[in-house]
């Protein structure tokens, strides 16, 4: 079976399952407070994560470099845990359908981080492409509902959008200061790290919720 099928079925695996999470994180937070969704969802994604990170160790010994801690640290808490952070919170302030559009924005993003560092050279073409981006947004807000309830809200599109730019950032540090350590430990330490940073916003969000 050709490598390069095999990746597009795990590219197209992935965009269906992150699209659930849409309407999951919706459902979740009919019942549970938005800090708490985030806090037991990176805590079970860490759980979940241990054991196929103690395989890859078995297989691939980590690589004991300040500088290359210091890289996971910065892509796996910034890129992930805090990019969930601004995700989950606004989400839960913002509908499916703006999120979805928001998030759509991020190869925008992750051409001009990428511009910016010089690691793409940013052509006409390119540029039209981020100007419709941007009009889309725009048009987003236009046409925003103005009626109250649980419709789209100015700060809930913005923290989508910075949970874009977050990605977006960690996309392109990637590529530039590549991580010997491979993406499975740079997913692990953050979620593990993400865990142990977030128990005082578990504590804080779960002290007056009703688990039964």
């Amino acid at each position: 079976m050709s490598p390069h099928f095999i990746l597009y079925c795990l590219i197209t695996l992935m965009v269906v399952f992150w699209s659930g999470n849409y309407i999951a994180a919706k459902i979740a937070m009919r019942e549970i407070p938005s800090v708490l969704v985030m806090c037991l969802r990176t805590l079970f994604a860490a759980i979940f994560i241990v054991p196929i990170y103690w395989r890859h160790m078995k297989k691939n010994p980590p690589v004991r470099e300040w500088r290359e801690v210091g890289l996971l640290v910065t892509l796996g808490v910034f890129g992930i845990t805090l990019n969930q952070f601004f995700w989950t919170v606004g989400v839960a302030r913002t509908t499916v359908v703006h999120s979805s559009m928001i998030i759509g924005t991020t190869p925008l993003w992750v051409l001009v981080i990428a511009g910016m560092m010089r690691l793409e050279r940013i052509t006409w073409p390119k540029l039209g492409g981020m100007v419709i981006a941007l009009t889309g947004g725009g048009l987003l807000q236009l046409f925003r509902p103005r009626a109250a309830g649980n419709g789209p809200t100015v700060l809930g599109d913005f923290y989508v959008l910075l949970c874009a730019i977050t990605l977006a950032g960690m996309t392109a540090l990637g590529k530039r200061h590549k991580p010997r350590s491979g993406g499975i430990a740079v997913n692990a330490l953050a979620y593990i790290g993400g865990s142990v940073a977030l128990i005082p916003f578990f504590w804080w969000s779960a002290r007056n919720f009703d688990f039964s």
